[in-house]
């Protein structure tokens, strides 16, 4: 018998330390009485699919336990909602054990303090003042560029890095870029393999599919009728086509609306062309797609898309735009309206001047 409690003793004590390990317990306190929190991804849609099933739990008294399951560092945000208020933090990393956080329900993507080795490494290491000096660079899209060159040589350096692992993953929803690719390969076996990892590798083989300088892949789209087609983008009687990708209840994508209707109006004639493509699908969404078009109104041609073509394309985030030549060559993913206007501009301003012979408007 004390054998068997013996051994029963340590099977226990084993069992326990792989639960330790397996596992984070998150202790948390926010100013408010009630209401509830969850943490959602921080990083690249999907790229740790278990997070889709954390449900909320209750605040009381204004505390709140998390726990789950966790077999690495993962980079996640924490969303309170009570009534009509909604709180969700600046990203952070959470490990395996024991933490706390602090949270403020007035403050707006606040950035908590959570200790544990990931997030120390984050603030000691990747939190360089060379990297901090990348915020001082006006243009976005170079500073951009900058800090995914800094992700890769900090990748190339720190190769069993989570930090790395999951900055890859943020920087994702920017498009495919060549410092990102390099950046994952760089990576060490044990990270490459985690199941973030793998999910990471299978992003970053079709967001190449639309890298800068790539044909835009054919689309199976479905027209206003009704009409299922397969779209190619090769045989483009437009000089330059912005491929936008949106959907009615998508706030962003509607205010991009009016500077893009001013560039239609002015510039449709000189060779620039839109394409509305919308990802909406029930009824009541389909009806309000269509009253947008009508109303506003959008002059292009509009399409919708099935569901394998958006996700083979990874596009998960509205608005998303590709601008490409008339051979179908993708020159720039997910420009602002501002810059889509400015890029329209300035390559048919030669048809503003006097004596210049307009083109017809391309079909």
């Amino acid at each position: 018998m004390k054998i068997l409690l013996s051994i029963f003793a340590i099977v226990y004590c084993f069992s326990c330390k792989g639960q330790m390990t397996d596992s984070f317990h998150l202790t948390g306190h926010i100013d408010r009485d009630s209401g509830s929190v969850v943490i959602f991804c921080g990083g690249y849609y999907g790229d740790y699919p278990e997070l889709m099933g954390f449900n909320p739990v209750p605040v009381s008294n204004g505390k709140f336990i998390i726990q789950e399951r966790l077999p690495y560092p993962i980079y996640v945000m924490l969303k309170f909602s009570s009534g009509d208020q909604i709180y969700i933090t600046d990203r952070f990393y959470i490990g395996p054990g024991n933490q706390q956080i602090e949270c403020h329900a007035d403050s707006l993507r606040e950035r908590v303090g959570i200790q544990n080795a990931t997030q120390s490494e984050y603030n000691t290491s990747y939190l360089t003042k060379e990297f901090l000096l990348i915020d001082t660079v006006n243009d976005y899209y170079q500073g951009l560029n900058l800090r995914r060159s800094y992700l890769y040589h900090y990748a190339l350096e720190n190769p069993d890095s989570y930090v790395a692992l999951w900055k890859i993953s943020d920087y994702l929803g920017s498009g495919y870029n060549k410092w990102l690719d390099s950046a994952f390969h760089v990576l060490s076996e044990k990270i490459k393999n985690t199941e973030t990892g793998k999910l990471i590798r299978n992003d970053l083989a079709h967001l190449a599919l639309t890298d800068t300088g790539r044909i835009l892949p054919n689309l199976v789209l479905t027209d206003m009728n009704g009409t299922q087609k397969s779209f190619s983008f090769k045989k483009n009687k437009s000089k330059y086509t912005l491929v936008d990708f949106w959907f009615a209840h998508c706030g962003a994508c509607n205010s991009e609306f009016p500077t893009y209707m001013k560039l239609y109006k002015t510039h449709h004639i000189k060779g620039f062309n839109i394409v509305g493509i919308s990802i909406d699908s029930s009824a009541a969404d389909l009806k309000a797609w269509k009253h947008i078009i009508q109303t506003k109104p959008l002059l292009w041609t509009q399409y919708r898309a099935n569901p394998k073509s958006i996700d083979d394309l990874r596009i998960h985030y509205f608005p998303s735009n590709f601008l490409v030549d008339g051979s179908g060559k993708i020159l720039a993913v997910n420009l602002g309206a501002p810059e889509v206007a400015e890029f329209i501009r300035k390559k048919l301003k030669d048809l503003n001047r006097p004596g210049t012979i307009k083109n017809k408007a391309p079909l």
